[in-house]
């Protein structure tokens, strides 16, 4: 679970639409882990693909195509073509149209194809029915569940794999003590990194040349870092203490971090960070400070209510931006969720439009 570094906002991240994400509420002061009570969020119900919102179609949609047997640069290609169908206003008319569910979900087939088609140059289309095959059997599956159960809620029904949760939990848990364990060189008689951060180092490092190279050429390129679950507390010790006590480092901001299905919060409140001081706490009645704008621009946490792993950061920290974000999969798919739904990285492109008028923070 690295730290991902992106050199640039794109063209075609910058011109996405908004997709906004839900409002909840949750207890002023508390952590909160995988996200606020169920009866806080407010879920979609349907029984029609034509009744759900585009972003809850392409939501869906990339659902099913994450199960399917591509490789990678098909799967997103078809993800793409997807997303596409699903905000085509043509398409929300042509639903709308249709008699039944079955109707629709062939519908949705021919469109995510026709689609992908033009995107790929034909290496989908070529694949044959083979690249999409159960679109039509897992679509009415699970819209037909509706006939037993109250209503469709778009967030419960999308995961279906569901790989044994004990494996995940084990591993982030050995995830935490090998970063523990390799965080610091000991005994060292100053902070000295272990291989770890050293790794998240060396590649802020590259990104801060590519910054100076566009910098000399007339662009302004931030840095902007996208971390996920343990990748948080990596990134967090780095802007913290070890970009602002390494001489060899100090020179370097990120200007943009978002950090995904973290555990930020939770290690702040066992207080295990490099910089973690006992004064702050709920018992005091006080936050710890946001990391020094000289190191950190601005810091997107965002957390998922179905994901067990993830944890909220406001109720534990000054200024950072803290975000419900409902990936629509069940609570042993919600950790890596957010990363397969095209609304998230839309959502993604609006927060880096909004720092970027703020000029990233800069001091």
């Amino acid at each position: 679970e690295r730290a991902i570094l992106l050199a640039s906002v794109g063209k075609k991240l910058g011109n996405l639409p908004d997709a906004p994400i839900a409002t909840v509420q949750y207890p002023a002061g508390e952590l909160i882990a995988a996200g606020p009570p169920s009866s806080a969020v407010t879920v979609a119900h349907s029984q029609r693909l034509c009744d759900l919102t585009a972003n809850q179609l392409s939501d869906l949609l990339a659902t099913m195509l994450a199960q399917q047997s591509l490789d990678p640069a098909q799967k997103a290609q078809a993800i793409i073509a997807a997303d596409e169908v699903a905000h085509d206003p043509a398409t929300k008319t042509k639903l709308q149209a249709c008699a039944d569910t079955a109707a629709e979900v062939a519908l949705v087939q021919t469109l995510v194809r026709q689609r992908s088609n033009r995107i790929d140059s034909g290496e989908l289309l070529g694949m044959g029915g083979g690249w999409f095959p159960d679109l039509r059997d897992r679509l009415s599956e699970i819209l037909g569940r509706v006939s037993a159960s109250p209503g469709f809620v778009v967030s419960r029904l999308l995961g279906e794999l569901r790989p044994i949760i004990n494996s995940g939990v084990t591993l982030f848990i050995g995830d935490v003590f090998a970063y523990l364990a390799n965080r610091e060189v000991k005994p060292a008689a100053s902070l000295q990194p272990g291989s770890i951060p050293q790794a998240l180092l060396n590649a802020l490092t590259k990104a801060h040349a590519a910054q100076k190279q566009a910098k000399a050429v007339g662009y302004d390129e931030p840095i902007i870092v996208i971390s996920h679950s343990m990748g948080g507390q990596i990134v967090y010790d780095t802007v913290t203490a070890f970009l602002p006590q390494l001489p060899a480092y100090k020179h370097i901001r990120v200007d943009f971090w978002c950090a995904i299905a973290s555990q930020v919060g939770l290690f702040e409140e066992m207080k295990l960070f490099l910089v973690s001081e006992t004064q702050y706490a709920a018992k005091n009645q006080n936050k710890a400070p946001f990391p020094n704008r000289a190191y950190l621009g601005d810091w997107w946490n965002v957390w998922d209510v179905n994901d067990i792993l993830s944890f909220t950061a406001d109720p534990i920290f000054e200024g950072v931006d803290d975000e419900f974000y409902d990936s629509g999969s069940s609570m042993l798919n919600a950790h890596g969720g957010y990363l397969e739904r095209p609304s998230f990285y839309r959502r993604l492109a609006d927060k880096l439009q909004k720092a970027q008028t703020k000029n990233w923070h800069r001091p």
